[in-house]
């Protein structure tokens, strides 16, 4: 994903990032209040009681968060820091691709002897350490770079079949639409929220590094392409600076996603443990059986 034109150097004035948050908290507790009362929701938030159901939501949103995360800032990366053109930067993320592209077939096998909590935990774990490496990487040879990607992509590879297979399981087959639904929300919030926090990171680190854009113009440029056409004497301050900018919101996006994923985890070893997983039932069915 190429930003090179979109990663933004000013941010939003707090009181309109304030009152949207207000908003979406607002209208998400009268989706709640509504979809408790109606006979028939569209997604009933009692589900949520159950452990399998609520820590599968959770990792699939934590595991997009951290894979868009990176998707902001990879190329940009790249380009900017490295010299790298557009074809150059597509094609130095390829190292994350490889172990979706061949190692998702081996994932059902590893789930089989290690069981899903367990393959979690590797997954997780190889994100976060992935992303952090990646931070420090950022100025190293680019084959230690595309070592930090191919751990990413190996982290990615192991959660996403085991989270949709958990969501696809904590529910009955009846409401598998509702699975499939739920599995492309979180994806979408984790993908946003990926983009969101990294990004504001990321362009805070950028315009408050004391060092950078001795020459700064007046008003700041909105893109980082625009400072360096803007100031071209900067050129290198202007670069050192966002690439500060994204190693901390990286390192940022890889301590969210240690500690969301522990959380995910331990959701997912209570429900593995629970009777109603250890008997083949759903979390629904446990509730209707006598």
């Amino acid at each position: 994903m190429n930003c090179s034109a979109s990663c933004s150097v000013s941010m939003p004035s707090a009181p309109v990032v304030l009152t949207a948050f207000a908003c979406g908290t607002l209208l998400s507790l009268c989706w709640v209040r509504v979809e408790l009362r109606v006979p028939h929701p569209m997604l009933d938030p009692r589900l949520f009681r159950s452990p399998a159901l609520s820590s599968a939501a959770l990792g699939m949103t934590i595991t997009f968060f951290g894979s868009f995360g990176l998707f902001y800032v990879n190329a940009s990366l790249l380009q900017y820091w490295r010299g790298f053109s557009v074809l150059e930067a597509g094609i130095g993320i390829i190292p994350l691709t490889l172990p979706l592209l061949v190692g998702t077939r081996y994932v059902p096998g590893l789930i089989r002897r290690f069981g899903i909590p367990a393959t979690l935990s590797a997954a997780f774990a190889l994100t976060s350490g992935g992303l952090l490496g990646l931070s420090y990487a950022s100025t190293m040879a680019y084959p230690v770079y595309a070592a930090g990607l191919f751990v990413i992509g190996l982290g990615i590879m192991l959660a996403a079949p085991c989270l949709t297979a958990q969501i696809a399981s904590a529910l009955p087959v009846e409401r598998a639409g509702i699975a499939g639904g739920l599995q492309s929300a979180t994806r979408e919030l984790g993908s946003a929220l990926g983009v969101a926090v990294v990004g504001t990171i990321l362009t805070a680190g950028f315009t408050h590094q004391p060092a950078a854009w001795p020459t700064r113009p007046t008003p700041l440029p909105r893109t980082v392409q625009e400072a360096l056409a803007s100031a071209p004497a900067d050129h290198t301050a202007v670069t050192e600076a966002f690439t500060h900018g994204a190693n901390t919101a990286l390192r940022t996006a890889a301590l969210v996603v240690l500690l969301a994923g522990a959380l995910a985890v331990v959701g997912s070893r209570r429900a593995h443990r629970s009777p109603a997983v250890a008997e083949g039932l759903t979390p629904t069915d446990s509730a209707s059986a006598p």
